[in-house]
């Protein structure tokens, strides 16, 4: 039997004299077992559509109108469909943060610490292709997560950089429409799902966060339209890192307004200024979700406006552009191959090929790791399509495909990097499971050479 790390007794404390008669109950939900959710993909499948094909989807999540819970035994990351992108897993509370900022088609919204990639794609389904994400990491070492769930969830229109907060403010001011800060925390939500974090606890983590949270919402405000719209998140449940933040927040910042949730549940509670003594009953405007009082773990929501007053800055747009050369190798491509393909501004980079539906701003300077949608590479007068571009459908359609349904072994022989045999046409094909693409094959005549990306074997 596991023996996980005890509560902390500093935290258990604080809490207990939080929350007071409730802390009981709080309590007990550590004996409880965590509910698993899964968040529809709306940019491929419609949420009934799913529904009809997975057994394991069970009630839809309250707070969110794509989210379902699943069941306990459900193995969802093994199924062919989330391979193909149909579906995100993600903790059912964490879906509520992109609930609340209600992102609408055109918008142009920035996730400012996006890996994984759970409400960066919740965003991405929500603009529905149209206007533009930017999903920025500033921890290198978790960029490779966040770009393989953008991209497998078939997100076009969306850039991708790897940037410290201050950096990305000093080059977009006031670009966004709306922003996402969930902030790094010292993560007491999360106890009870990944017990290994209660170990890492201490008061002086809690501090450290609130000191950092701080910048990070000091340069999300830079970034920010007059007008426009901040959420604020964490997955923690102490003042300190949430209303004591939010505090700061609006003393350092007039401009900024709180506002309440745009469609509040009764298991949703409100914010707490009690607990830190403050004066400030605007703060009752956030919102807390309990893992006693609703089936999810912790997390910590505060809506914010900016006020309309002031003058936009012109947003400077990036200087994108292709070769003759490499068009026309594009073209031939996509002739031969596709059956459909986006308009928009096609642009190379690094022998690479991007795709943006718009013209994006300026982003020289940063660290950009994808710059829109990878399509592809240029090789000697010829192109490689990328294991993105498969999985962009249904902006990206091929010609010829080869259909399997979601129990063939031959699916998984592919999953497993073995090739398949020929299919009678020659050239790039996608290989598909009930019409959704999962990747590529080229087909020689002999066989169908395998281009599932070894990483993901």
């Amino acid at each position: 039997m596991n023996q996980f790390p005890p509560l902390p007794e500093e935290y258990t404390t604080k809490m207990q004299s939080w929350l007071g008669n409730e802390f009981t109950a709080f309590l007990n939900s550590y004996s409880t077992t965590a509910r698993k959710g899964l968040r529809v993909n709306l940019l491929k499948i419609q949420t009934h559509t799913l529904k009809q094909e997975l057994h394991f989807l069970e009630e839809p999540v309250p707070w969110c109108k794509e989210g379902y819970y699943i069941s306990r035994s459900a193995k969802a990351g093994n199924h062919p469909y989330h391979q193909a992108g149909l579906y995100y897993l993600q903790e059912p509370s964490a879906m509520a943060v992109v609930s609340a900022l209600d992102p609408r088609p055109g918008e142009w919204i920035l996730d400012l610490c996006a890996a994984p990639g759970g409400k960066s794609t919740q965003i991405a389904a929500r603009l529905g292709g149209q206007g533009l994400l930017w999903s920025n990491e500033p921890s290198a070492t978790r960029l490779k997560v966040l770009a393989e769930n953008i991209e497998r969830l078939g997100v076009g229109n969306c850039i991708i950089s790897n940037e410290l907060p201050a950096k990305l403010a000093q080059k977009l001011p006031q670009v966004f429409d709306k922003i996402v800060v969930d902030a790094p925390c010292s993560g007491e939500g999360m106890f009870r799902k990944n017990p290994s974090l209660r170990a890492q606890w201490t008061w002086r983590g809690v501090e450290f966060c609130a000191e950092r949270q701080k910048e990070i919402l000091s340069a999300a405000v830079t970034m920010l339209k007059p007008g426009g719209t901040l959420v604020y998140s964490t997955c923690t449940f102490n003042p300190f890192e949430n209303e004591g933040v939010i505090d700061w927040l609006l003393t350092h910042f007039p401009e900024l307004s709180l506002i309440s949730h745009p469609d509040p549940l009764p298991v949703f509670d409100g914010g707490h200024p009690e607990w830190l003594l403050l004066n400030n009953r605007e703060l009752e405007k956030c919102t807390r979700l309990w893992p006693h009082k609703l089936e999810g773990e912790g997390h910590f929501i505060a809506l914010l406006r900016k006020t309309e007053t002031g003058i936009s800055s012109k947003i400077q747009r990036a200087n994108v552009n292709i070769t003759n050369s490499a068009l026309k190798t594009w073209q031939a491509f996509a002739k031969d191959f596709l059956d459909s393909c986006p308009e928009g501004f096609y642009f190379e980079r690094n022998q690479h090929l991007f795709w943006l539906p718009l013209q994006p701003p300026d982003f020289n300077g940063l660290k950009i790791l994808r710059p829109g949608l990878l399509l592809g590479a240029f090789k000697k007068n010829r192109f490689e399509p990328a294991h993105s571009a498969a999985l962009a459908w249904p902006l990206i359609k091929t010609i010829n495909n080869v259909e399997f349904g979601p129990d063939d072994q031959q699916l998984f022989q592919y999953f497993a990097g073995h090739p398949l045999p020929a299919s009678g046409n020659k050239g790039w094909l996608t290989i598909t499971v009930n019409g959704f693409p999962v990747g590529w094959g080229k087909d020689d005549g002999h066989l169908i050479k395998n281009h599932y990306p070894k990483g993901l074997r």
